[in-house]
């Protein structure tokens, strides 16, 4: 009790306002304050011990400094995000050892990640997303086998990132967004089959996707634009059938026509459903633009195999760093210009990831045709 009153008076005067429940008067045992338990914010366990902090949203101005880790020895969770806290990020917050959710989102710390973190070691929420935090992100973190969600977004966290992130098998969600994470993404990367949301855009990660990436197939989300990453797109990427964001735009992919057509379709969906757009997406006056008929995968691709009479060498007019560049004229009249040729084999593997994706979306895509040399 007396641990929360001394980080109570460690905080801005209108934070003490906020806080005006966390008041005990000792002369005055009949007092319902009596309990930190009736506290904002406080809830305890059966034995009357304090068990979590939930302080969110209520406009905190302070430090940790002064908080008294060591004597909250049975918290198990402690919340303080969307709050205007400063500071650092003190080691000693490691001596939660009973912690399974620390968020301190949402606030202004400044500094390193402790190493200390690696300690806690039942944690299962971990969030420091939203702060001015810097540095490299401690490979002790690989030691946090319970995280279910690791959100680091939005700092200024550099370094690689570290492969022991590998050993989170139990890890949901890890998002690395917007940060300025440099060099490739780990192989280990792969061993997080239980992941759903991959979340790494806005960084400065170059080199190809680990291979290991194919094996994520319960991935629900998966942000990788705006970085260098380069080589090939993942084939298997949807195999789990339950894929419903996926973005890498602004990277030096190497994509088939086929991947440009799934890429186009994840954007359509994510347009649907966050704006809710029923009206047409074309904008008639844009000539370089026009609308595919109504059609599957299997169909489109049937066109352009017809079009070019099996990719036949003669429809080639260019053999570029990529690839070879076929000019075919479809069944709608359009002339296309078609960069490589793709094997059999790769286009049932994108059938059967992308299948009812198409299906839903692809009567209303919009599919930029480019007429210009040099595609």
């Amino acid at each position: 009790m007396e641990a929360l009153l001394k980080w109570k008076r460690s905080l801005s005067d209108q934070s003490q306002s906020v806080l005006s429940s966390w008041n005990f008067d000792p002369r005055n045992t009949s007092s319902p304050a009596i309990s930190p338990c009736s506290w904002l914010g406080i809830s305890c366990n059966d034995a009357g011990s304090i068990a979590r902090i939930n302080l969110t949203y209520v406009e905190l101005e302070g430090t940790l400094d002064e908080f008294h880790f060591s004597a909250l020895s049975n918290l198990s969770s402690l919340d303080l995000h969307y709050n205007s806290l400063t500071g650092k990020i003190p080691p000693e917050i490691s001596n939660l050892s009973k912690l399974t959710i620390l968020n301190l989102g949402y606030n202004q710390f400044h500094g390193y990640i402790p190493k200390e973190i690696g300690d806690m070691i039942e944690l299962n929420v971990l969030s420091f997303s939203n702060n001015l935090l810097s540095g490299s992100v401690p490979a002790g973190i690989g030691n946090l086998t319970n995280l279910s969600v690791l959100n680091l977004a939005n700092n200024y966290l550099s370094g690689s990132i570290p492969p022991q992130l590998g050993k989170l098998r139990s890890l949901i969600e890890l998002r690395l967004n917007l940060n300025n994470f440099t060099s490739s993404i780990p192989s280990s990367i792969g061993d997080l089959t239980s992941l759903k949301v991959l979340s790494l855009y806005g960084n400065q990660l170059s080199g190809p996707l680990p291979q290991g990436i194919n094996k994520l197939t319960n991935l629900t989300l998966i942000f990788l634009s705006n970085n260098s990453i380069s080589g090939l797109l993942p084939e298997n990427i949807c195999h789990g059938g339950i894929l419903e964001d996926f973005c890498a735009s602004n990277n030096l992919f190497t994509a088939s026509f086929i991947w440009v057509i799934f890429i186009g379709v994840f954007c359509i969906l994510k347009t649907k459903r966050r704006n809710k757009i029923s009206n047409k997406l074309v904008d008639s006056q844009h000539q370089n633009l026009f609308k595919i008929w109504s059609y599957d995968g299997k169909l489109v691709y049937a066109d352009i195999e017809v079009a070019t009479e099996g990719f036949n060498s003669k429809y080639c007019i260019g053999v570029g760093g990529h690839g070879s560049v076929y000019k075919a004229k479809l069944s709608t009249g359009v002339d296309m210009h078609i960069k490589g040729g793709v094997h059999t084999s790769q286009i049932y593997a994108i059938h059967q990831s992308i299948g009812k994706a198409l299906e839903e979306v692809m009567e209303q895509m919009v599919f930029d045709a480019s007429r210009a040399d040099g595609f």
